[in-house]
């Protein structure tokens, strides 16, 4: 996707929009038990590392290493993506507490905070996180261990200051870092415009009555290439994915059913054509 980028870049070439996966039709985030239809207009940074090393002592040196990394906790926060415009956007939906601790975010937001964080994608979208996602290596077999970290960072904060965080976190330690990734969070696509409406539209022709809400997306897409060309980069996916069948995104027993295929194969027909 980088190098298309570069491609169009080079031809002059200004996408009206860009549309890739993301958020789909659910209630992921413990606020509310109606499906609604999430945008991503924004995604968090991504930052993706190793940590290795060699020589006598070599599982003990990673194992000192892991837990220095483990004690780096971000702050959790609503971040303003969140509040608004995805905040805003599910205010009809929400319970009459719930649009109160939204009138007031300062006062009341930590309970909006507590609600959101009681689902994983909820957590996502509250606080930076870091976590040791794949390990290699055996020193035994004179294999080289490795420890590998992923990380995805709220808009906000910068990706570059997390993995300073963790550079000190090993400083004077014999564990070599080895950066594989580093892409600081997107800006923010608009929720208006000749763009937004033809998706909106989209959306309401083949999900009739579904509310649509613009939101940060807890992961990462390719679509970040394109923001240097496009400021209108849209994350969904025309998919109704219940709790269950959410679960097992990039999961075990991935995939995706009939209905929900022809639905997309439709809607993606109508935005060819929009």
């Amino acid at each position: 996707m980088a190098s298309m980028a570069r491609l169009l870049a080079e031809r002059g070439v200004e996408p009206a929009f860009v549309l890739d996966e993301g958020g789909n039709i659910s209630h992921p985030y413990a606020l509310t038990r109606q499906d609604a239809a999430y945008v991503g207009v924004c995604e968090k940074g991504r930052l993706l590392f190793s940590l290795s090393c060699e020589g006598p002592g070599a599982m003990e040196h990673l194992a000192r290493a892991s837990l220095r990394i483990a004690r780096i906790r971000p702050t959790c926060r609503l971040c303003p993506p969140v509040i608004d415009p995805m905040l805003s956007a599910l205010r009809p939906l929400l319970s009459r507490p719930l649009r109160l601790c939204l009138r007031y975010p300062r006062l009341l937001g930590r309970a909006l905070l507590l609600r959101l964080r009681r689902t994983p994608m909820g957590r996502a979208i509250t606080s930076t996180q870091l976590s040791l996602w794949k390990q290699s290596g055996d020193a035994l077999m004179r294999e080289i261990p490795t420890l590998y970290y992923s990380a995805s960072v709220l808009p906000g904060e910068e990706t570059q200051r997390l993995l300073r965080r963790v550079e000190r976190a090993l400083y004077k330690s014999p564990v070599q870092l080895t950066l594989q990734v580093l892409e600081e969070p997107g800006g923010v696509s608009p929720s208006q415009g000749p763009s937004w409406d033809a998706l909106t539209t989209a959306i309401q022709v083949h999900f009739p009555g579904t509310p649509i809400v613009p939101c940060l997306l807890a992961g990462g897409t390719d679509s970040r290439h394109m923001e240097s060309l496009c400021p209108r980069v849209y994350r969904f996916s025309p998919f109704i994915l219940p709790p269950e069948e959410l679960a097992r995104t990039h999961n075990y027993d991935e995939r995706l059913s009939i209905e929900n295929l022809r639905r997309g194969v439709s809607f993606f027909r109508q935005m060819l054509q929009a």
